[in-house]
């Protein structure tokens, strides 16, 4: 009878035991808010972004009336184009108050842009000018499993002759219309591709499908459908899947390492040693660097200071490398002149692409910024004839005055041929060389008339937005996938690749 008793009390016990699991324990966690949420780990585990809680979820962002960003509640300016929080979206060009609205109210983005006065192009400032642009581009699934481009908003474009890029053709909108947003209102979206032979080319966005992509796709990694729901998701969201992505390509200390030690004095020269001898797998290792006769338990502090060191040194214009540009507040492109500057520049060119690949592996920010055309090419997304002014303002005022121009002795007289003179200063002291490019074969001798002048617009663009610089650009971007895959960069877009990469331009903007 005691033996009966006994069972009875455990039974009773083990079914309050279980009630209370069941019932009362996760009422009470339903109680904690989010911001209440702490993930755990073990006390020596990395704690990463996806791991924890966003408090910035549970609050009101603000969208920025220009690029239409959201912003976390404590920012002032936007971290897009720095556009003040006060600012009214009275107080905006009403060229970019639809390209923030649904697809679906695209003629009244034509009617409002028709109308725009010039005055109002002028409110806009360069870093505004990009943001504002950033969503003028969209990546669409088929059901091929191949991406292509869709301009929204904007009506179709012509492309079956060389005047589609500057809308020339009758079809095209006025010439006011079009210098109102620069010339890529409706003009055609170039991406770069490999040829068969190797090399960068432009072609037509919605010619190229699938093919944007310089590198292999990785097996296991996000599928192109996925990719595209990805890219509709605000930054945050984006970050942190981006962020999880990333982890899961992460080797574990254990599996593998890298350590190296680089000197101060010799810091390009000897990072060239060490890590343009690192295998695939190694990229993706853990690396622990190290300054010799400086010894330090680096915990991370090490390899952002080498990075951010080399990066600055790299980019730096005296080097060769890269050059500023004045009309995008100083931002980073290729220098086309580079081999002048440097006999081994394209391994240098492998050497920042790994650098910069590593920086977005590890999710750490690098001391410089790159021009919106160089950002494009990362990405891949398409590049339009107004991008030029993010290179040379000069040089971009000149050509839209070209393009408008119909006089038929005004354009005679600027003696024009189909070809570029460019000039550069070698680094050993020798005098300035000139070198003249042949835009098309004969160029020389092929003078530019109101008649060719289209093609000649046409092969000057993708001469600088491109063929001027394509091997350069070849050996970064194929080093920077080397490291990251390009799947997960093309989520995305070029001014969020820009906040992911090197922070906000607030500091390029004098405060």
């Amino acid at each position: 009878m005691l033996v009966y008793l006994i069972l009875s009390v455990l039974i009773a016990l083990l079914l309050g035991l279980i009630l209370y699991l069941s019932c009362f324990v996760p009422y009470r966690h339903s109680l904690l808010t989010s911001r209440d949420l702490t993930v755990f780990q073990e006390p020596d585990a990395d704690v990463f972004r996806e791991n924890l809680s966003d408090s910035f979820m549970e609050q009101q962002l603000w969208k920025c009336s220009v690029c239409s960003f959201s912003n976390v509640p404590d920012k002032t300016n936007c971290d897009l184009c720095q556009t003040t929080r006060e600012a009214k979206k009275s107080k905006i060009p009403s060229l970019w108050r639809p390209l923030f609205q649904a697809a679906a109210k695209t003629d009244q983005a034509s009617a409002k842009l028709r109308g725009r006065t010039k005055s109002e192009e002028q409110q806009l400032n360069k870093v505004q000018l990009a943001a504002a642009r950033r969503n003028l581009w969209r990546r669409e699934a088929l059901p091929t499993g191949e991406v292509r481009w869709v301009r929204l908003p904007g009506r179709p474009h012509t492309q079956d002759n060389h005047t589609a890029i500057l809308g020339d053709d009758s079809s095209s909108p006025s010439p006011d219309m079009c210098s109102s947003r620069g010339s890529s209102c409706m003009s055609v979206g170039y991406v770069r591709v490999r040829d068969s032979t190797g090399r960068l080319v432009l072609n037509e966005s919605d010619q190229v499908g699938g093919a944007h992509r310089l590198a292999p796709r990785r097996f296991g990694l996000a599928s192109a459908a996925l990719v595209v729901e990805v890219s509709k998701m605000p930054f945050l969201n984006k970050l942190k899947w981006y962020s999880m992505e990333i982890h899961r390509l992460w080797v574990p200390w254990e599996l593998g390492h890298v350590e190296f030690v680089v000197r101060r004095d010799h810091l390009v020269e000897d990072s060239l040693l060490h890590v343009m001898r690192l295998s695939p797998e190694q990229l993706r290792q853990r690396w622990r660097v190290s300054f010799m006769g400086e010894p330090a338990l680096d915990a991370g502090g090490v390899l952002r200071e080498w990075i951010s060191l080399l990066v600055v040194e790299l980019f730096d214009p005296s080097f060769g490398l890269f050059v500023s540009t004045a009309s995008s507040n100083h931002c980073a492109w290729v220098n086309s002149m580079s081999g002048a500057h440097q006999v081994r520049h394209l391994e240098y060119f492998s050497l920042i692409g790994r650098v910069v690949g590593k920086a977005l592996f590890e999710e750490q920010l690098v001391p410089v910024h790159f021009t919106v055309p160089l950002l494009k090419h990362v990405l891949g997304v398409p590049i339009s004839f107004s991008d030029l002014q993010f290179l040379d303002d000069e040089l971009y005022q000149s050509l839209v005055w070209l393009k408008q121009c119909s006089n038929p002795d005004d354009v005679d007289a600027l003696m024009l041929d189909f070809s570029v003179t460019r000039t550069t200063q070698r680094q050993d002291g020798k005098p300035i060389t000139t070198e003249t490019v042949p835009l098309a074969p004969g160029g020389e001798s092929i003078a530019v008339t109101v008649v060719n002048k289209a093609a000649y617009l046409d092969l000057l663009f993708q001469y600088h937005i491109l063929d001027s610089v394509s091997y350069q650009l070849l050996m970064f971007l194929a080093a920077i996938y080397s490291v990251v895959p390009e799947e997960l960069l093309k989520v995305f877009d070029y001014k969020e690749l820009e906040l992911l990469l090197c922070g906000t331009t607030f500091g390029l903007l004098g405060g």
